[in-house]
């Protein structure tokens, strides 16, 4: 019964134990692309509709199943955490409302097929969290899939589309505000899950460019700048700092 296959995937995705092995393939969000990698999307308000790629690389690993995390943040001018403007509350009870938000586990492309098995059954959840950034959980179990090292796979395709979302402050009932402000994407956890009982999480396939926070992944608007780390005061500027008598 399909109920019984929803609690089974639901007790997968929360049961299994995640170790994290390099040698498991990599992640990667991208912009418009499988490969190589877009990192950054800057909004345009000639475009409605922007596409995400989640793909795998490099997992050898028979399965049957992936559960990952994404977060979406938004950061203040000094790196602080900032609240998620209202063009980007994709879930149920945001701007948004849920239903501006696109999420498919097709191909990408021929070169970047699905990675997954057949009977799929997905569990996914948009929502606010409590710091004020955003998280898309995204799970999928299937029949046992067996993967191809050297072969990219897309795993999700996500699209968000902002028709109603608009530069500056929102229209309340109108338009969702803040489109203009940056955004940054990581992964809080990657997981396959592997025919041995274990969620093996992956690595980033990317390295964040600098002055970003480290583990972005992806950025909208050219990203949001990290805190500036304070360099550490030498002992003669110390001294410099008082005066004796």
């Amino acid at each position: 019964m399909k109920v019984t296959r929803i609690l089974a995937a639901l007790a997968l995705v929360v049961g299994f134990a995640g170790t994290a092995h390099a040698q498991h393939g990599c992640a990667r969000l991208s912009w418009g692309s499988c490969d190589p990698q877009n990192f950054d999307k800057t909004y345009s308000p000639s475009q409605l509709t922007y596409q995400m790629v989640y793909s795998i690389f490099g997992s050898p690993d028979g399965n049957v199943g992936t559960d990952s995390q994404v977060r979406i943040r938004h950061l203040n001018p000094d790196g602080s955490q900032g609240l998620s403007p209202d063009s980007w509350r994709f879930d149920d009870a945001g701007c948004q409302t849920g239903t501006q938000l696109t999420l498919s586990n097709n191909p990408f492309s021929k070169l970047c097929p699905a990675f997954k098995g057949t009977n799929p059954l997905t569990i996914t959840q948009y929502a606010p969290d409590v710091d004020g950034s955003d998280f898309l959980r995204l799970a999928i179990t299937y029949d046992n899939f067996q993967p191809v090292a050297t072969t990219r796979y897309t795993v999700w395709l996500i699209t968000f589309d902002h028709t109603f979302s608009n530069i500056g402050p929102s229209n309340p009932g109108l338009t969702c505000g803040g489109v203009e402000e940056c955004e940054n994407f990581s992964f809080d956890f990657a997981g396959v899950l592997g025919l041995d009982g274990i969620q093996h999480n992956i690595p980033n396939c990317d390295l964040t460019p600098a002055g970003l926070p480290a583990g972005t992944e992806a950025s909208w608007n050219g990203g949001c700048a990290g805190p500036v780390a304070t360099l550490p005061a030498t002992w003669g500027k110390l001294k410099g700092m008082y005066h004796g008598n």
